[in-house]
């Protein structure tokens, strides 16, 4: 099964040592699995537990301490697993697998991963700290139920897709003609600013939660230099948002500043100082030397 081993790849990691067998799950809150993880249940669901051949749709967020380094959330859809024969060889000693096996749909658990229960200790965890997989497990589906799912998924995100590209136009339109008031003073009355000398204007407030620091958050984007007025980036010519946890550093201070402010479902124009960007180097060739910038940004519901 190569499925785990791509996705254990996207951390830096490779195959985990072999193991034998699993437990039955009890009632226990914790327990230790035939491959020596401990596994712990916060939510228990309902249902049995997937066999081979089903496929499972899960959340997986892989975490060392407080810091996050695989986020399934930040994906436009929920993945899906193919759960194999429990004797296949390369799913032997894997804990995500040892986990699917014990849970049914709505479960929620961590399953703990010591540095020498690892092949490569990579992130040097020893003995005593460990690599947690925190999992969710939202339903089980058979291979034709799987299939049906997988092409109605396809569809929709293509026309989604297709919607947001036919925006494209209409967005630089309407971020142009921000940027020129902006710069003209005429919504000089309606620009916040922070204490950091990031600046932003609120086209329409969301009413969804405000995103908390290490969520997830996908956000439709449109780039401009400030001072050549010329688009660099934006998210309608792929038609796909970006997908970003925020306040860990994946994107520029700024935009972790702003959607630390917005609530979901908000659209807002954000101006972003040079040293909340790319700083004194900026990043050539795309964005020059202490470039301040302009985003149209919509935070997805």
């Amino acid at each position: 099964m190569n499925t785990i081993v791509k996705l254990l790849s996207a951390t830096g990691f490779m195959a985990l040592m072999a193991c034998n067998g699993l437990p039955d799950r009890g009632g226990d809150e914790v327990i230790t699995t035939e491959g020596g993880f401990e596994m712990e249940w916060h939510k228990h669901g309902s249902g049995v537990e997937p066999e081979p051949g089903q496929f499972v749709y899960y959340s997986l967020v892989a975490t060392i301490n407080d810091s996050i380094i695989f986020d399934s959330r930040l994906r436009p859809d929920i993945p899906a697993m193919e759960l194999p024969d429990l004797d296949d060889p390369q799913t032997q000693g894997e804990p995500i697998f040892d986990a699917f096996r014990l849970m049914v749909p709505g479960d929620s658990v961590t399953i703990r991963q010591r540095g020498d229960q690892m092949v490569i200790d990579q992130f040097n965890l020893g003995a005593e700290n460990t690599l947690d997989w925190n999992l969710i497990i939202h339903e089980i589906l058979d291979q034709a139920e799987h299939m049906d799912r997988q092409m109605a998924t396809q569809e929709k995100m293509r026309q989604e897709m297709t919607a947001v590209i036919e925006r494209e136009e209409s967005v630089a339109e309407l971020a142009a003609q921000v940027l020129k008031e902006f710069k003209s003073g005429a919504i000089a009355d309606e620009v916040i600013e922070t204490q950091s000398g990031l600046k932003y204007v609120i086209h329409t407030e969301g009413s969804g939660d405000n995103i908390q620091r290490g969520q997830a958050a996908r956000v439709h984007y449109y780039g401009l230099l400030i001072e050549e007025e010329t688009m660099f980036d934006n998210s309608f010519r792929r038609g796909q948002a970006l997908d970003l946890n925020v306040g860990t550093g994946m994107v520029i201070q700024g935009w972790d500043e702003a959607l630390l402010i917005f609530p979901k479902g908000t659209k807002a124009t954000v101006f972003i100082p040079y040293h909340l960007a790319y700083g004194e180097a900026g990043s050539p060739p795309t964005i020059p030397a202490r470039s301040d910038l302009m985003f149209y940004m919509e935070v997805q519901e």
